[in-house]
C-alpha cells in the first residue's frame, strides 16, 4: 500500500470508532434519562392526587424491600397474608416503618382524610433512606444492575 492508502484506511477506522463512541454515548444518555423518569416515577412526582403520590411512593418502597430482603410478591398492597410475611423476614426497625406507613396507606385509601405535604415528604424520605441503604450494601456491577434493570 502507498502512504495514501494507509491514511484512508486510518480515517475509515477513526470515522468508525468516532461513530461508535457516538452511539454508545447516545445509549448511555438514553439510558440514564429513562432512568431519571423511572425514579420520578417511583417517587410520584407524575400521580394525580397526593393519595396516588403516597400509594405510589408505598409500592416503591415496597418493590425496594421485596429486592432487599428476597420477599415473595404480594398480590396487592393490602394483602394481608402478605404483610405478615414481609413483617417475619425484615428486621425489627424496618418492621415499624412497615407497620406504619402500612397503617397511614390504609387510612388514605379507606377513609376520606388524604395525605398532606408533609405525609408525602415523610415517606419520600423514608424511601430514599432505604434506598441508600441497599445500594451502598452491595458490589458496583450488582448495583448497576439493581439500579438499571429493577428500576429502583
Amino acid at each position: 500500500g502507498s502512504p495514501s492508502g494507509i491514511s484512508v484506511r486510518l480515517q475509515k477506522a477513526l470515522l468508525h470508532t468516532f461513530a461508535a463512541l457516538v452511539c454508545t454515548a447516545v445509549l448511555l444518555l438514553l439510558l440514564l434519562a429513562v432512568r431519571a423518569l423511572r425514579f420520578r416515577r417511583h417517587m410520584g412526582y407524575f400521580a394525580s392526587s397526593r393519595q396516588s403520590c403516597y400509594l405510589t411512593v408505598f409500592q416503591s418502597l415496597l418493590k425496594l424491600w421485596q429486592i432487599r430482603y428476597h420477599l415473595p410478591r404480594g398480590k396487592g398492597s393490602f394483602d394481608s397474608a402478605f404483610f405478615l410475611e414481609i413483617s417475619k423476614k425484615i428486621p425489627p426497625g424496618t418492621q415499624e416503618i412497615l407497620h406504619l406507613l402500612h397503617a397511614q396507606a390504609e387510612e388514605f385509601t379507606f377513609s376520606s382524610r388524604m395525605p398532606d405535604a408533609k405525609d408525602i415528604r415523610s415517606i419520600r424520605q423514608i424511601y430514599l433512606q432505604e434506598r441508600k441503604q441497599f445500594l451502598a450494601s452491595l458490589s458496583l456491577p450488582k448495583k448497576a444492575a439493581v439500579f438499571f434493570l429493577k428500576g429502583i
